[in-house]
């Protein structure tokens, strides 16, 4: 897959790509200001995320595969987002402590 064209953005000059990939046995042409490696990384991911949700039920549809996908993807996030958070206090709580101690 990976066919990929550069079209003019609308953002304020932004570079748009087409980029052709298939996810799930179905290919889309994704238009994104991205370089193309990413978008093919993100659609693997993708894909990768419906198969594995596919294994556990064959009956499911597609749509549900997605959808059951999507939460999956979404939760890693949350995940992610509250860990980077976590960090971030942590490293303020550092400073802070640091600067306290310099004073």
């Amino acid at each position: 897959m990976g066919h990929s064209r550069v079209g003019r953005g609308t953002e304020l000059g932004a570079e748009k790509v087409r980029v052709c990939v298939k996810i799930f046995g179905q290919e889309y042409v994704i238009r994104a200001a991205a370089p193309p490696e990413h978008i093919e990384e993100i659609a693997r991911y993708v894909d990768e995320k419906m198969r594995k949700v596919a294994e556990t039920n064959e009956k499911l549809s597609i749509s549900k595969v997605a959808v059951l996908a999507a939460l999956n993807i979404a939760d890693e996030l949350c995940r992610v987002k509250r860990e980077h958070e976590r960090s971030l206090r942590l490293v303020r709580t550092r400073t802070r402590r640091s600067e306290g101690v310099a004073d």
